[in-house]
């Protein structure tokens, strides 16, 4: 082969390994982080509903 297409062909490849690695990664990372923050906030929600419900039941009783 020649060296002329070896040279042309790696430094593509390392293009998209750079491209990959500066566009691709990073979207991934922050869809992942949102997915996880809206898991957080979701159980959070529960939590409180949960705590708020309970709160209200506790305090039906003791006015009856």
């Amino acid at each position: 082969m020649d060296y002329q297409i070896l040279f042309d062909v790696a430094i593509s490849a390392i293009n998209i390994i750079i491209l990959l690695l500066f566009f691709v990664a990073p979207i991934t990372i922050i869809i992942i982080l949102i997915r996880k923050l809206i898991k957080y906030l979701d159980a959070k929600t529960k939590y409180y509903e949960n705590n708020v419900n309970n709160s209200n039941h506790s305090l039906d009783d003791r006015q009856d």
